[in-house]
């Protein structure tokens, strides 16, 4: 049985829901509640969105989601009165609209041309890279795609884990029904027992398809039990509620963002369960150990940036590129590619330049070797960071994978260091806040985020 395809609606027209019903859809509409709350609780495969609509403005949600979208998962449809709005989504990479009205054939037929673009999308965009690990990676993960037994993906936040996740299954005979994610971090056991094992649970709907599972010491041991359990069997498996008891079969694949050997001793990952899942497993390295594929890289997320947004890119100049070359990229891919998106909505010319590029910290002095404790390299990682996004952190959070809570409770603690340490040595202090009164000792000193190089 194909599994359910989700659809959010940006629409209010019943008789479009109907259609998609009778197509097999599971659809979430978007005119009554929180939009951006819909897209987060559905993950939507497809989105279709109606040009005509009034509220929300489907076209400014589409520019909010935007990063998060392929142009081949997205349908637009326009009537008479919304054909101006056409060429407008056109400007932020969404080219492909349907003239309404629209009928059950031709909405069958253009979910259907999504479905392709949206496969072939997948697979013009797998992991690259020249470098020696990167090709290790991936001719682990070509093999892996030929079997069908659970494997452990590591690597740091922003390597690309989920990325040669869906790779793996969009190889494997399982390509044609759904690949799923959920992520471990924070998740309660209640929650997370409905999440994985619930009636309409990620194991119910990846059926005969395959489950992600990132950060996987973070589920709770009770249902690392279950899972236990589930991975056991080598057919279909029992899941959900006694009153409606339903199979499923999903082949599961496991991240981590650091070593599960550590998560074992520590005692937030079962062995056994571990023993389960770690028969495979792939390493992503850091991209600061592999320089050598930022170029590739580079090009492909700049032309990715001018399809969004209608402009044609050459490359990224000499200039530019010795730039990042000599960045430590403390995110990782995620950084990279989030850096290369801003530099190409700000370049006014064919090339991508390094003046186009925000002020990166180059390869220097750092504390980041042998001996040095987690708070000295995670201090190093924030203010790096925030020197390479200029203050901001709301950008810096999302590159990190940290809450801007903690960043700033975290910048708190260091000027407090700072303070303590004034009177023994040269400060290196941090931005004031806009609302802060800098002192005039502070007022005096130019604000600083990592030591200079010798």
């Amino acid at each position: 049985m194909a599994t359910t395809t989700r659809v959010l609606m940006i629409a209010d027209d019943s008789g479009l829901f109907d259609m998609l019903a009778n197509r097999g859809v599971e659809t979430a509409v978007t005119d009554s509640v929180d939009p951006l709350r819909q897209w987060a609780r559905l993950m939507p495969d497809f989105v279709v969105a109606d040009l005509d609509l009034a509220a929300p403005d489907p076209l400014e949600l589409l520019r909010v989601l935007r990063t998060r979208l392929d142009p081949g998962r997205v349908l637009l449809l326009a009537g008479p009165r919304s054909l101006g709005r056409v060429a407008e989504a056109a400007r932020i990479g969404l080219p492909w609209y349907q003239k309404k009205p629209v009928d059950e054939i031709e909405i069958g037929l253009a979910l259907d041309r999504v479905r392709d673009d949206g496969a072939r999308s997948v697979q013009a965009q797998p992991v690259t890279g020249s470098s020696p690990n990167i090709q290790s990676a991936l001719r682990l993960a070509a093999q892996a795609a030929e079997q069908d037994r659970p494997l452990t993906i590591t690597g740091e936040p922003g390597v690309g884990k989920r990325l040669l996740g869906r790779l793996i299954h969009e190889r494997s005979g399982r390509a044609q029904h759904a690949f799923g994610q959920i992520s471990c971090v924070g998740l309660s056991q209640g929650v997370a027992d409905g999440e994985l094992f619930g009636r309409e649970g990620r194991l119910q709907r990846c059926h005969q398809g395959t489950l992600m599972i990132d950060e996987i010491a973070g589920l709770p041991a009770a249902c690392q039990h279950r899972l236990l359990k589930y991975v056991r069997s080598e057919k279909p498996r029992r899941i959900g509620a006694r009153a409606d008891v339903r199979t499923s079969d999903v082949r599961v694949i496991v991240s981590s963002s650091d070593p599960l050997e550590d998560h074992v001793r520590n005692g937030s990952l079962l062995a056994e369960f571990f023993d389960r899942i770690s028969g495979v497993r792939i390493e992503l390295h850091p991209l600061r150990e592999r320089k050598s594929d930022i170029p590739v890289l580079a090009d492909r997320f700049l032309r990715q940036a001018g399809q969004r947004s209608g402009r044609s890119f050459k490359g990224v100049a000499p200039d530019g590129l010795d730039l990042l070359l000599r960045h430590s990229w403390p995110g990782n891919v995620r950084e990279l590619e989030e850096m290369i998106a801003r530099a190409a909505d700000a370049a006014d010319g064919p090339w991508l330049m390094a003046d186009d590029l925000p002020a990166l910290p180059v390869a220097g002095r750092s504390v980041i070797v042998p001996g040095s404790t987690i708070q000295e390299i995670e201090k190093e990682a924030i203010l790096r960071t925030l020197q390479a996004e200029k203050g901001s952190t709301g950008r810096a959070a999302r590159i990190l994978n940290m809450s801007v809570r903690k960043i700033q409770y975290k910048l708190k603690e260091y000027r407090r260091e700072s303070a303590a340490t004034l009177q023994s040595e040269t400060v290196r202090g941090l931005p004031v806040p806009v609302d802060a009164e800098p002192s005039r000792a502070a007022a005096r000193k130019k604000a600083v985020f990592v030591p200079n190089p010798p």
